[in-house]
């Protein structure tokens, strides 16, 4: 939530900021989709593997869509876009909203008077919202 407070009171949606260190590393935060996608697609950007390597150590060191660069990284979006067409969001914004309402009727029903709250792991809830889907 605070890059939504900062990006609020300076009006703007990609900020640069500093993470203290020696020496301390410039962030930038892009809160912006038109921006985040021209940097995507420009055929200039590099992942920094230093960034990306996370990605990588996920799949055992393969090389997917998240960590490649180019022309490599382009031929592998341009398979799973289909997969992102507007019609196909819209088509799942529905499936989205009702499996979300279906969680939280569940999560209201294990809330009693002598027990209003509880623990849980957010992780585990979304990602099994999602493959419920």
């Amino acid at each position: 939530y605070w890059m939504l407070d900062v990006a609020q009171e300076l009006q703007a949606r990609v900020i640069q900021t500093y993470i203290p260190g020696i020496p301390p590393k410039s962030l930038i935060m892009v809160g912006e989709a038109s921006t985040y996608r021209a940097i995507l697609t420009d055929p200039l950007t590099k992942k920094p593997e230093k960034i990306y390597r996370y990605f990588s150590r996920i799949y055992g060191g393969t090389t997917t869509m998240f960590t490649l660069n180019g022309a490599k990284w382009h031929a592998k979006r341009k398979t799973v876009a289909p997969a992102f067409s507007p019609r196909r969001i819209k088509r799942m914004k529905q499936v989205a909203l009702d499996k979300t309402e279906a969680w939280i009727k569940l999560m209201a029903e294990r809330t009693t008077e002598d027990e209003p709250s509880f623990d849980f792991d957010v992780t585990e809830e979304m990602v099994g919202i999602v493959l419920s889907a």
